[in-house]
């Protein structure tokens, strides 16, 4: 995938590897994967991460659905957000970007955890 996108992986693997979750816990992979991980500071708006995203994969649109193609993948975002002292968990994503999103095909999943 690296190859064919030319962008460099965060994290990638193949189902059976182990690997690291949360810095120390290790898990064995179901699935072959490949991971990007924004460069932002995890302060920034969640919005700032996905602009980041898209404006990464976006040109390589025609890369994806080969890929998704040819070796049967799919692709998807998922969004951790932690916030403490009684902070109320959300954000806004508007149109334009999960218009985007689709045009990539790429799943959505949101996990929200208040500290």
């Amino acid at each position: 995938i690296s190859e064919l996108l030319q962008i460099e992986a965060h994290n990638f693997g193949l189902k059976g590897d182990y690997f690291s979750v949360g810095g120390s816990a290790r898990v064995k992979a179901r699935i072959n994967f490949w991971e990007l991980e924004s460069p932002l500071a995890k302060e920034k708006d969640i919005r700032e991460h996905v602009e980041w995203l898209l404006e990464l994969l976006t040109p390589k649109k025609e890369e994806l659905i080969c890929i998704y193609t040819k070796y049967k993948a799919t692709a998807g975002l998922t969004i951790v957000s932690y916030t403490y002292n009684d902070y109320n968990p959300g954000f806004y994503l508007e149109e334009e970007l999960i218009r985007k999103l689709c045009e990539l095909r790429a799943a959505l999943d949101v996990d929200l955890y208040t500290l």
